[in-house]
């Protein structure tokens, strides 16, 4: 928890990325509790990973995140990147970490462009050896209320459908889906 006004260039909160089947750290609760005065405000979630023996780990989600007070700023919210499915074997791909997966909410006016990017679905694995495996799906990004109301450009751009796997010897993996954006709430 962070109390009073910050004035910082750039905040970044970011879930960690996972490594093989190990899934990235999670960030469970943030609170800014006061106005916050910058350019950029960053909340990413963790990229996924793939594996060569077992599903590959999920990327780090930030699940409960509040911001209290006014925003001014350019808001960057981004689900994490699902990983690729494995190329030689039917293993699937880590899934990107979600960011407001239990709540995300902005109390105060949010003065600045605000971006929802939701992330990108993994590419599917070659099929080298066997079927290859499904790329992991992206993270999604759930803004729970924007309470105190947004004054700039609401940006909202859905995370791409990965690529299917090539196709070597046998069928190339499925590509992960792309990640869900759900705003429940803005207020005037």
């Amino acid at each position: 928890t962070i109390t009073g006004t910050t004035r910082l260039t750039t905040l970044t909160v970011k879930g960690g990325d996972a490594t093989e089947n190990d899934a990235g750290g999670a960030v469970t609760q943030t609170d800014f509790n006061g106005r916050f005065i910058g350019t950029n405000y960053n909340i990413t979630g963790g990229d996924g990973s793939t594996d060569t023996g077992a599903t590959g780990g999920a990327g780090g989600a930030v699940a409960t995140f509040l911001q209290t007070g006014r925003t001014t700023a350019t808001v960057n919210i981004t689900g994490g990147a699902g990983g690729q499915g494995n190329d030689t074997a039917t293993q699937t791909g880590g899934a990107g970490g979600a960011v407001g997966s239990t709540s995300a909410t902005f109390t105060g006016l949010v003065t600045g462009t605000f971006n929802l990017t939701t992330g990108a679905g993994g590419t599917g694995g070659s099929g080298a050896n066997a079927q290859g495996g499904v790329g992991g799906a992206g993270g999604a990004v759930t803004i729970t209320d924007l309470d105190g109301g947004l004054t700039g450009a609401l940006n909202i751009t859905g995370g791409g459908g990965g690529n299917g796997g090539i196709g070597a010897a046998n069928a190339g993996g499925k590509g992960g889906d792309g990640g869900l954006t759900t705003i429940t709430d803005i207020g005037s």
